[in-house]
């Protein structure tokens, strides 16, 4: 995950372990998390459904180019 440099993907910093656990360094990511703002709005326009949908796009095809596929996307918030 170290070789993906793209603002659609959290930057993965460093990978620390001890005996009983594995913990990951990753990029702080604020903004709260889009199902909630979807909830919150009671939904979006499509405008707006299209920006976060072509954000979210970016994302995953910037890691499948690099071979990398995801087990479980988080979506979070960024400005639109």
């Amino acid at each position: 995950m170290r070789i993906i440099k793209h603002p659609r993907v959290v930057q993965f910093y460093e990978c620390l372990a001890s005996k009983t656990k594995i913990y990951l360094v990753l990029e702080l990511v604020t903004g709260g998390e889009l199902f909630d703002l979807l909830v919150k709005e009671r939904g979006f326009g499509e405008t707006k459904a299209r920006v976060f949908f072509k954000q979210l796009v970016e994302g995953v095809s910037c890691c499948h180019s690099q071979g990398i596929c995801h087990r479980d996307l988080k979506v979070s918030i960024s400005k639109v």
